[in-house]
């Protein structure tokens, strides 16, 4: 009965999970990478990033980015520097194109359309003119004794005269 003293090995479910979850991550990356490549096959930014990739791929080029390295092989800061441009440019030249494209067909539209969109109003002011208003301009026209008037007469508003009363 030696058997029976020993403990059957407990699963391990700790382990298995960790599995699981690593199986996971390696499905959606798998996935991303197919989406990414289909992208790169049936699209205009993809069709551009392959040609910008094949002339960073070209055998000139990589003899640049060869010749930048140090003696002892060792990658200096220019090679770095070119080598990610080289690997980010293609993302980043589609980035500048879609830009240049917009500011190019908004330059189109500007010229059909014309240089300035001008909005004119205009403002109509009536006011109304009392008797008593007509009579006072006329004594204020006898007092000053100056005829005709040629200068701007500011008259009062309704609203002034009853915050005066």
């Amino acid at each position: 009965m030696a058997g029976a003293d020993e403990e059957a090995p407990m699963f391990d479910w700790d382990g298995a999970a960790r599995t699981h979850a690593a199986a996971q991550e390696r499905a959606w990356d798998e996935q991303m990478y197919a989406n990414h490549e289909e992208w790169l096959q049936n699209s205009w930014g993809g069709w551009a990033v392959r040609t910008i990739r094949g002339f960073a791929d070209n055998s000139f080029f990589r003899a640049i980015a060869d010749s930048l390295n140090g003696q002892d092989g060792e990658q200096t800061a220019t090679s770095i520097i070119l080598s990610n441009g080289a690997r980010n440019g293609a993302r980043l030249a589609v980035i500048l194109a879609m830009i240049l494209l917009t500011l190019a067909a908004g330059y189109v539209i500007q010229l059909i359309v014309g240089q300035d969109i001008v909005v004119e109003q205009e403002v109509i002011v009536e006011e109304e003119i009392r008797e008593g208003d007509e009579e006072e301009d006329e004594e204020d026209a006898k007092e000053d004794d100056m005829g005709p008037r040629e200068e701007v007469v500011t008259r009062r508003g309704a609203r002034d005269r009853k915050k005066d009363k």
